[in-house]
């Protein structure tokens, strides 16, 4: 039944542990350790350089092959979301730091 799904997953969600690790995935996601060579890359977060590939490196390749490859392995393999939050944790649930 859709109403017992929903309570399930919401249960699950405002969990204390989804609550906790939340933080940590908006960090490797659209935080500090999505992108440069320290953080992402002692979070283990690393992609292959045309993941990071965005509109405007798209619109300085030269050749309709090379525009090719990159929408080809971006269809196959995904990009890397745009980064949203800089260089610090994002902050814990319920801190003063919201």
């Amino acid at each position: 039944r859709p109403a017992t799904f929903l309570k399930k997953n919401r249960k699950a969600l405002e969990s204390d542990i989804s609550s906790e690790m939340l933080p940590q995935w908006i960090d490797l996601i659209f935080g500090y350790k999505s992108r440069g060579v320290e953080a992402a890359l002692d979070a283990n977060n690393l992609f292959h350089p045309s993941a990071y590939l965005g509109p405007k490196e798209y619109a300085t390749m030269e050749s309709a092959l090379e525009r090719a490859q990159a929408e080809l392995h971006a269809t196959e393999f995904g990009i890397v979301p745009d980064q949203l939050f800089d260089t610090k944790p994002h902050p814990l649930k319920g801190s003063s730091n919201n």
